[in-house]
């Protein structure tokens, strides 16, 4: 019995240690849990911890003074998901890891109350302490360019990629291969690699290849041929074939491009020799195998500080093995231009929906567009390394911007390709082998002008253009031609009444007199001076300080919208505010592509006493134009802004934006004055020469005289005025001693007054109005040249009744009256100009 007690005794004393040794444990693990988590008021409700895990590892985060505002939020965020800190206490947590100007501008949030949770002040850290103006990881990605080895290039492209997760796996590989040293970009190409890892590996490998074929480094010069546009991903030697598959036929030597030297160009040309072809030149001479577009190979040689490796052909294959990419046949540029010329057919297609004249040629190894046709389609064009494309004649073409995934639509069918931009002639767009490379086999029947391919999983047939026939031409065809340089010579024949003295202005002089008011067009520092015509803003009486909520914007926008404000801030534009008066900001997108900064001041309009200031109507101006035979036509840089705003109203055109308050201290766009302002100015400065010899509409001036000496006086008195003001002219936009010009949508010239084509052009487009708005909007346009039409009002009447409230229906008589409209327009008549030194009968 004695035992038992004792063995009894024993196994409670153990059991106890064992429940002692577990609740220590406990208490530890939940010790470090609330240390972890800082939940402090758990362990004061003495509330047991039922989930355990092991201890993790310590882990922390660096502390942040201001800098790499990125790659802290994205530690911080690790450290929160580790621990499993919720979401309530994670600001508090990353306060502690502060540090230096961000502590210190913490606290100011801090203490005003300015902090709503971690995701809010993660998206402040972001627009505080991200530089401004910053271009995106995208643009920044596509600039870069290899400048030694490929592992300095992949270092800094992934240092610019781990900042967005947006880009993607496609893009990524194009803007890395871009990227590039040429000799590299093209072998990389070949293989068309998939994903980024792909591209790295091979790029590395071709290093190593090319490095080992050209031996020990050497001193490298300055080349200055310029570089090469990319390769295309592949070209097949059967294009111009008009077979589909292989073809049985042995393979052509063709023999390589010939550069010729100078001193052959100068034997060629005393012989009376082509060029190219190596016949004998007469006028209309047409060479037998036309010159293709040809682009000039260029491989730099890149000194590098120590010479990799040599790799040896069998582990270059097994490395190209590993990766599973099947090389594709490619064919040299030089080979495009041997033997027969490829054959081409011609299609119309669209862009932006205007026709464009497309050329489908084998022998041009890229897609181009014309220069002149890129301008008038308003492409937006990229910006590139200045590129050298050779015709087979030997003569280089230059080319600096390429167009990218434009849509031609043809046929049906839609192509989006890039398109390189070349001052080259004939058609407006080429599609090369780099888009023909991935049709794959394709039927061509030059007979009948038939091109057949698959595409999709579809068979496509386009059909060729037939022979040119001699046809009148279309006014809109006609404006595309000169547009596009397809013009040799234009004659226009008019009658004339009596006869009439040809003069050609003297560009002299007028090189002369512009020289010596170089100063009118250069840009000025700071503001403009004060004057009597300083724009006032009069509220009226009991009005409040105007107060409009911010708009919403788009987080993009927001770096846009940084940029602007600094560029204003630098030129002494704005100023930072204390105001009560804030009105809301919006971008809006230009034609050009860039953005406008515009203030929404609508509600400050609403309080503000309109001015009564008269502005000229534009039908009278013209009435003083009898009797002019040259014209110059002003534009101001930024009217608006150079005129101040009064001192004691600088406040009112306050405005907010995501990281700031601030005013305007010239006169802004959007206030409901300014237009008056503006003309007020411009009337006092030129009143001494108004309908005598200069019209003034705002910022457009308009300089008129009846013969080239008067001219060149007005001219300078107008300059000397501009001067005087310090009012600053936009040069590209004016234009100097013409016998024709456009103005407020008119052609001026000295036998009368018509339609810019421009205007017709954008009303015979003109779609079926579907609203009361679209009527609206249609009678503007076309009620602005109502001078034009005889009877305006009565073709208009079943128009105009659509605007009556709830009456739109669309009739045959509204469309009747639209088409008349249209038609007349387009057949406007030359006005003469009145001549008020007679008798009107």
């Amino acid at each position: 019995m004695e035992d038992q007690q004792q063995l009894k005794a024993l196994i409670a004393d153990s059991v106890q240690e064992v429940k002692d040794s577990i609740s220590k444990e406990l208490a530890e693990i939940r010790g470090i849990l609330l240390e972890v988590v800082g939940n402090r008021a758990l362990a004061g409700r003495g509330q047991e911890v039922t989930t355990l895990r092991h201890k993790p590892a310590s882990v922390e985060f660096g502390q942040f003074c201001g800098e790499n505002p990125e790659a802290w939020l994205f530690q911080a965020e690790r450290y929160f998901a580790h621990y499993e800190i919720a979401d309530d206490e994670k600001l508090t947590i990353a306060s502690f890891y502060l540090d230096g100007d961000a502590l210190e501008w913490y606290r100011w949030l801090y203490w005003n109350k300015q902090l709503a949770g971690w995701e809010h002040f993660a998206e402040k850290v972001r627009i505080r302490f991200l530089p401004k103006g910053l271009e995106s990881a995208e643009g920044r990605l596509a600039k870069l360019r290899q400048i030694t080895t490929v592992s300095e290039l992949q270092s800094r492209f992934e240092k610019i990629a781990n900042e967005t997760t947006d880009i993607s796996d496609r893009l990524l590989v194009r803007l890395f291969v871009s990227g590039l040293r040429t000799d590299i970009k093209s072998s990389v190409l070949a293989h068309r690699p998939t994903t980024y890892e792909d591209a790295v590996h091979l790029a590395h490998i071709h290093e190593k290849r090319i490095l080992a074929e050209k031996g020990p480094p050497r001193p490298a010069f300055a080349n200055r041929t310029p570089p090469l546009l990319p390769n295309p991903d592949t070209v097949p030697n059967n294009i111009s074939s008009t077979s589909v598959g292989p073809s049985n036929s042995p393979p052509q030597n063709r023999p390589p491009i010939k550069r010729l030297s100078h001193a052959e160009l100068q034997s060629r040309r005393e012989r009376g020799l082509c060029y190219y072809c190596e016949e004998k030149y007469t006028a209309g001479h047409k060479c037998k195998s036309p010159p293709q577009l040809l682009l000039l190979t260029n491989e730099p040689e890149v000194v590098l500080s120590m010479p990799e490796p040599f790799l040896s052909d069998e582990v270059l294959a097994e490395e190209l093995q590993c990766l599973e990419i099947q090389e594709h046949s490619t064919i040299s540029y030089h080979a495009l231009t041997g033997g027969h010329s490829p054959s081409t057919l011609r299609f119309t297609g669209q862009i932006n929906g205007s026709s464009v004249q497309v050329l489908v040629d084998g022998g041009s190894t890229h897609n181009f567009v014309q220069l002149r046709a890129a301008k008038y389609l308003q492409l937006f064009v990229d910006s590139i390394s200045p590129v050298a494309v050779m015709v087979g004649s030997g003569h280089r073409l230059r080319c600096e911007g390429v167009a990218r995934q434009t849509t031609l639509l043809l046929q049906g069918s839609t192509v989006v390709e890039d398109f390189y931009v070349l001052p080259f002639e004939g058609s407006d767009v080429v599609l090369g082998v780099s888009w023909l490379a991935k049709l794959g086999p394709v039927l061509t029947n030059y007979a009948t002008r038939e091109f057949e391919f698959n595409w999709n999983g579809c068979r496509v047939k386009w059909q060729g253009e037939p022979s040119i026939d001699i046809q009148p031409i279309q006014l809109h065809s006609l404006r595309r031609m000169a547009a596009t340089d397809a013009i040799a010579s234009f004659f226009h024949l008019e009658m004339l009444c009596g006869e009439v003295a040809s003069v050609v202005a003297p560009t002299a002089e007028l090189a002369s007199l512009l020289d010596s008011f170089e100063d009118v067009f250069q840009k000025t520092v700071g503001l403009p001076p004060s004057r009597a015509q300083d724009h006032a803003i009069h509220l009226i009486p009991g009005a409040q300080p105007v107060n409009v909520k911010p708009y919403r914007y788009p987080y993009f926008q927001k770096q846009i919208m940084e940029q602007l404000v600094a560029d204003m801030l630098k030129e002494g534009v704005i100023r930072a505010s204390a105001s009560p008066f804030s009105s809301p900001v919006l971008l809006v997108r230009k034609k050009d592509g860039t953005w406008r900064f515009c203030v929404d001041y609508r509600a400050l309009n609403a309080l503000t006493i309109r001015d009564r200031f008269p502005i000229p109507t534009i039908d009278e101006l013209f009435d003083e134009l009898f009797g002019a035979q040259f014209f110059s036509k002003l534009d101001l840089l930024s009217g608006y802004h150079q005129i101040r705003v009064k001192p004691e109203d600088v406040a009112k055109t306050a405005f907010h934006t995501h990281e700031g308050h601030y005013e305007f201290l010239v006169m802004p766009f959007g206030l409901t004055n300014a237009p008056s302002t503006f003309q007020a100015l411009m009337n006092d400065i030129f009143r001494p020469c108004l309908r005598r010899f200069v019209l003034v509409f705002f910022d457009d001036i308009l300089v008129y005289s009846p013969d080239w000496e008067a001219h060149l006086e007005h001219l300078e008195l107008v300059l000397s005025l501009l001067r005087k003001y310090q009012l600053v002219a936009k040069r590209s936009k004016c234009l100097f001693g013409q016998q024709s010009v456009d103005y407020l949508g008119h052609v001026i010239y000295a036998q009368g007054l018509s339609v810019d084509p421009a205007k017709i052009a954008a009303i015979q487009q003109w779609p079926i109005p579907r609203s009361v708005k679209d009527v609206r909007s249609f009678l503007g346009l076309a009620g602005y040249y109502r001078r034009y039409i005889h009877h305006y009002a009565a073709i208009a009447g079943p128009l105009s009744d659509l605007l009556r409230k709830d009456s739109f229906k669309w009739s045959e008589a509204a469309q009747e009256a639209f088409d008349a409209l249209k038609s007349k327009l387009a057949a406007t008549p030359v006005l003469t100009l009145p001549n008020f030194n007679q008798e009107f009968q």
